[in-house]
């Protein structure tokens, strides 16, 4: 079987196995023998696009990640009804996300060609699991807490459509690159009675009570000696009383129960006392024995089920709870997020690096805090394996010139950055992220935006990075939720960020992963031509393609594929010709992509894209000549003629936008702006003749540009909002109050059943943005002269309203009406800059509801 599978150069599509019994069959046994013959590695056509159609903004994101990344017009979905803001529950995850993601995979069949989940703009970033916990009567730990995030739980959808917990445990993700090496686990975690006495102990030592520091230590370990970081803090503080022998004694016990932490122990400022000890050396290289190797970096496939070993089990069953999809967010717009143009920007720049090999330097930074020090076990092994390839990594601190340890300092060729801190600010540092650069800090709240503790993962991206992380809710420091830095030896082997970041986070149910998934800078890519037949003229029957793909050097090709129109229609070997039946398509236009699978455990995908027309019959479609820019405000309107058609349709990818008759041979279609968003678009045309033949138009691309925007009341910027006092002075002082930020429920408000409210939007830079509403209560809300939503609101649905501005300040007016006597209203402004939730005064306490109602 495996010489016929190899001697087949033609597999014909899904669509013709079903009229021949046989062939799917042998397809699938030839799927089983032929390891290379599941696509893996990532590419475009791998990638789901999710976006919130109800969001501009998010509309926005998603067209320019669609032209930048030429993802599939067929790969992406539009869900509405998203909630918002950060965090909803599973079951509305479960609902208003994942369902709707699986049905639209199952029902345009691309099971087979889904590996990617990305979602753009305005969807919530954390999802509360505490039903899983009731459901399960599971405890509630602190260590698991109550939220996971959206990319984590997207990676165990599987699980989560079988109502399993298993994302919670810590070795859950059997697609993380596991240590060969023998490694040390706790048997239990520290007490809480235990914690306490171990906070008093480190309160010591920075007091430098070391004598007190040493008892505490002592009673810890003997309660707990199998605890090799307790026995190494024992050894540090009886090395700070000058108890040689005894620091030693305890440090070898460290070392003997799992202690690796070699870097530390090499820092350590009251253990370098010990350098000169004979044994000391012995011990490091035992620290460091355990610090790998580990497996090497493996393309994924969600046909792979993962088994935690050195090679996936290789499947076309869908439903295994171990296959999984690669997940993140492309960009995050509200508060403490991005602004649209930073998102264009490291998107495109992440587009742009792909296999530019830069040579830049991986940062990983060294400092006191625990953020930095769970993961500076492995900062020697990470600079070793880099340097193995030909890579540049150093190890700052403090102790470096001119540098502090938290992020790099005057460096202009970050690739890569491995921080550990709360807080932190880029701009000052004087580095450069390099195009394709991951950075990522170690941090509670790096990835839970509705708080302002702590600095974002949105601050490398404003920076440039391609890709960054953070938790979503209070992950304890535990190193499996947090990639470990060997992320950056993957990425350097030519993995996705996608990839390198799946593969280096045992447990990322909590992780909030931003980014482009597919930004590859360090893959290597084959050259891909279409030699015959020539796409410049039409193609009928059964054509066979003669592809020429020139190899990365050194880099071997597993196989080719044929997608059309987003799906994988045939496999072939790299020399090899294809077959394809056109006579299975409908007529018109169709996008073909080549893409060729390198044999090694990487399996990069190169592609390229070719359009041709089919004609099978006599049928024509022509579309006249149209607007190449529409407002958002407008209506986009099509004509053409198809003699002999019965209907005209108006598609976005497998979106149905629009539909008429054709009249005497003519159609006409109109849609409206708004429902694309605004940035680069592609629509077709089909026309359906009576014969049940169908005609595809060549895709009709278009611009669509903001609306004008609303005048100022003044140049200035910058000033603080404020209220105003209308329509009465005493009213105002009888009922003054402080700003009020529109961020939920309404601190600082008179009960009464009216609020009348005034601010002003401070505008830094015109451009397009979305007023983000959620609220319970009837609402009127103005900017300037323009009403943007006069009706009563449900907490359940969010509005989004899009807002053309000029640069300068904007008047603020709201009457709330409370459906409760907690008054809750949300308010977010995002696009052009970065989100912010405007501040709000009270102007009057109106006595009668005519005074104020909507």
């Amino acid at each position: 079987m495996i010489s016929a599978c190899r001697q087949t150069s033609l597999i014909s599509s899904r669509h013709t196995a079903g009229s021949r019994p046989g062939l799917l069959a042998i397809l699938i046994t030839c799927l089983n023998l032929l390891p290379g013959y599941l696509h893996a590695g990532g590419g475009p056509e791998n990638v789901l696009l999710v976006v919130n159609k109800d969001s501009p903004v998010s509309l926005q994101v998603a067209n320019t990640y669609v032209k930048i990344r030429d993802i599939p017009q067929q790969h992406v979905v539009w869900l509405s009804d998203i909630p918002y803001p950060d965090s909803i529950s599973l079951d509305t995850f479960k609902t208003h996300i994942w369902k709707p993601i699986r049905e639209f995979i199952t029902q345009n069949r691309l099971d087979d060609e889904i590996d990617i989940i990305a979602y753009s703009a305005d969807f919530p970033t954390a999802v509360n699991f505490s039903s899983d916990l009731k459901t399960h009567k599971l405890p509630k730990l602190k260590y698991h807490g109550k939220e996971a995030s959206l990319t984590g739980l997207t990676f165990f959808a599987r699980h989560i459509e079988n109502d399993s917990p298993y994302y919670l445990a810590g070795n859950a993700n059997l697609y993380f690159r596991r240590n060969l090496a023998t490694v040390h686990q706790l048997p239990r975690s520290l007490t809480d009675a235990e914690t306490g006495v171990h906070h008093e102990a480190e309160k010591a030592f920075r007091k430098k009570d070391f004598q007190s520091a040493a008892t505490k230590y002592e009673s810890l370990v003997q309660g707990f000696p199998g605890h090799g970081g307790l026995w190494h803090e024992l050894a540090s503080s009886r090395a700070a009383l000058g108890d040689d022998d005894g620091a030693m004694e305890a440090l070898q016990q460290a070392v003997n129960n799992g202690w690796t932490n070699s870097l530390k122990t090499r820092n350590d400022h009251y253990l370098k006392a010990l350098s000169e000890d004979p044994a000391m050396p012995t011990l490091l290289k035992r620290m460091e024995a355990r610090n790998g190797p580990f497996q090497a970096a493996h393309g994924f496939s969600a046909r792979y089920e993962w088994s935690g070993a050195t090679l996936p089990v290789k499947t076309v069953e869908t439903d295994s709870l171990h296959s999984h999809y690669l997940a993140t967010m492309l960009a995050y717009t509200g508060t403490n997020g991005n602004s649209v143009p930073e998102v264009k920007q490291y998107l495109s720049a992440a587009q742009l690096s792909d296999a530019t090999q830069p040579e830049g330097t991986v940062y990983l930074m060294v400092n006191n805090n625990v953020r930095s020090e769970t993961r500076q076990p492995l900062f020697l092994e990470t600079v070793a394996a880099l340097e193995r390839r030909g890579h540049d990594a150093v190890i700052l601190s403090r102790e470096d010139k001119k540098q502090d340890g938290i992020v790099p300092q005057g460096k202009d060729d970050v690739i890569g950055a491995v921080v550990g801190t709360a807080n932190f600010k880029w701009q000052p540092s004087g580095s450069r992220l390099l195009p394709g650069a991951i950075a990522e800090s170690l941090t509670s709240y790096g990835g839970r935006f509705s708080t302002n503790k702590q600095t974002k993962l949105t601050e490398f991206l404003r920076y440039g990075a391609a890709g960054a992380s953070g938790t979503v809710h209070e992950p304890f420091s535990l190193q499996p939720k947090f990639p470990l830095p060997l992320l950056h030896v993957y990425y350097a082997d030519g993995a996705s960020l996608a990839e390198a970041f799946y593969q280096s986070v045992e447990a990322p149910y909590q992780l909030l992963i931003v980014g482009d998934p597919l930004a590859r800078p360090f893959a290597h890519f084959a050259e891909i031509e279409l030699t015959q037949p020539d796409p410049q003229t039409p193609w009928s029957g059964v054509v066979t393609l003669h592809p020429k793909i020139i190899p990365a050097a050194g880099r071997p090709i597993a196989h080719l594929e044929l997608w059309v129109d987003g799906q994988l229609i045939a496999y072939a070997q790299a020399d090899k010709t294809l077959g394809w039946d056109t006579r299975k398509m409908d007529d018109g236009y169709h996008e073909l992509r080549l893409v060729a699978q390198e044999t090694d455990r990487i399996e990069t995908r190169s592609s390229t894209r070719v359009g041709v027309i089919l004609a099978n019959n006599h049928h024509q479609l022509v579309t006249n000549p149209h607007k190449q820019q529409v407002r958002f405000d407008e209506n986009i309107s099509l004509s053409g003629t198809a003699v002999g058609g019965n209907e005209a349709s108006l598609w976005q990818g497998n979106r149905k936008l629009a539909s008429a008759p054709v009249t005497k041979g003519r159609w006409q279609l109109q849609t409206a702006a708004k429902l694309l968003g605004v940035g680069p678009v592609s629509l077709g045309v089909r026309a359906s003749f009576g014969d049940h033949a169908i005609v595809r138009s060549k895709p009709l691309t278009l611009d669509i540009t903001p609306p004008p925007v609303l005048t100022a009341k003044t140049a200035t910027v910058g000033q603080p909002t404020h209220a105003t006092n209308e329509p009465g002075e005493a009213a105002e002082k009888k009922h003054k109050t402080k700003a009020i930020k529109l961020n939920g429920k309404l601190r600082n408000t008179p009960r009464q059943e009216h609020l009348a409210m005034k601010g002003e939007l401070n505008i830094k830079r015109s451009g397009f943005y979305q007023l983000v509403v959620v609220g319970d209560g009837t609402l009127a809300l103005t900017i300037g002269s323009r009403t943007l939503l006069n009706e009563k609101l449900d907490r359940k649905q969010t509005h989004y309203l899009p807002l053309p501005l000029e640069q300068g300040s904007h008047d603020l007016v709201i009457n709330f009406s409370p459906a409760s006597k907690r008054p809750y209203l949300h308010v977010t402004l995002e696009g052009d800059q970065v989100g912010t939730i405007p501040e709000v005064s009270m102007v009057s306490d109106v006595s009668e509801k005519t005074n104020t109602k909507p």
